[in-house]
């Protein structure tokens, strides 16, 4: 989610993790991705990508990327993104022709003929490496993104930033991303965990929303994405709370009752999505 679909949710105190990652089939051309000049940027899996200085046509194979690049001020930059962004409420909302930009693909299904045609400055997707492998191989540059933690969601935004030169409004994000989820563990870190069953996602980020939310997960110790558990696991386990989407609220009401996720969700738009959206237009 997890993105601004991460962003929002998490922030929400729905505390979800929307990724969207990929592969594909392999195209050559006879193109030279990487230009004399530009500028060189570590991604999230600590390889150089060389970009050129002015970013002008991005495909981001990811809805939480969609977000971020939004809140920058650099929607217009957009060429090319995952299908399932049209699955955002949020971003469906406040780009009314979010549907009728191109989707190659995703980042686990994308096609490198569809990338090629939008002619992107550089692709950014996440998950499996060969993925970026095969699109660099193709003659694209290629950023790797891998938002696991929440540290990481920060990284990943403060990458973005430094992409389309950024710095000063990434950071301010993050700082408001900060604020929004120290006021959550402010309010339940004392508290006794309440045990829960969560199985989706990614196993770090899972734990670690939880814990944020002053939760343990019964299946902490499987290191799988979406695993299957055995009903006989499960009552086992004996979870006081299954969830498919948790809330602090859900698990801790009283010390989390004049929070209200749906202004900050009115602040995101408000503060960063449409004063932007309105300039660019």
């Amino acid at each position: 989610m997890k993105k601004l679909t991460v962003i929002i949710i998490v922030i929400s105190l729905s505390l979800i993790l929307v990724v969207g990652c990929g592969s594909g089939e392999q195209v050559e051309l006879e193109i030279d991705s990487k230009p004399e000049g530009g500028r060189v940027l570590v991604d999230q899996a600590d390889r150089e990508v060389k970009v050129p200085e002015k970013i002008e046509r991005v495909v981001a194979l990811d809805t939480g990327l969609c977000g971020i690049i939004l809140t920058l001020g650099h929607w217009d930059t957009i060429v090319g993104t995952t299908r399932y962004t049209v699955l955002d409420d949020l971003l469906m909302e406040v780009i009314p022709d979010l549907d009728q930009i191109p989707t190659p693909g995703t980042s686990t299904d994308v096609s490198i003929e569809s990338l090629l045609e939008l002619q992107p400055d550089v692709v950014i997707g996440g998950w499996e490496i060969d993925f970026i492998h095969q699109i660099e191989t193709a003659g694209m540059a290629a950023m790797y993104v891998e938002p696991v933690t929440f540290q990481d969601q920060f990284a990943e935004v403060k990458l973005i930033g430094e992409l389309y030169g950024e710095e000063e409004r990434a950071a301010e994000l993050i700082g408001w991303m900060e604020d929004k989820l120290q006021q959550i563990y402010e309010r339940v870190k004392d508290e006794e965990p309440v045990r829960t069953l969560y199985l989706w996602g990614d196993p770090d980020i899972r734990n670690e929303m939880l814990y944020f939310a002053s939760g343990v997960n019964v299946a902490g110790d499987i290191d799988q994405r979406w695993p299957n558990v055995a009903l006989e696991q499960i009552l086992t386990w004996d979870p006081e709370v299954i969830m498919v989407l948790q809330m602090a609220r859900w698990l801790h009401p009283e010390q989390t009752s004049d929070l209200d996720p749906e202004q900050w969700l009115n602040e995101l738009k408000e503060t960063y999505y449409r004063p932007l959206l309105a300039a660019a237009w």
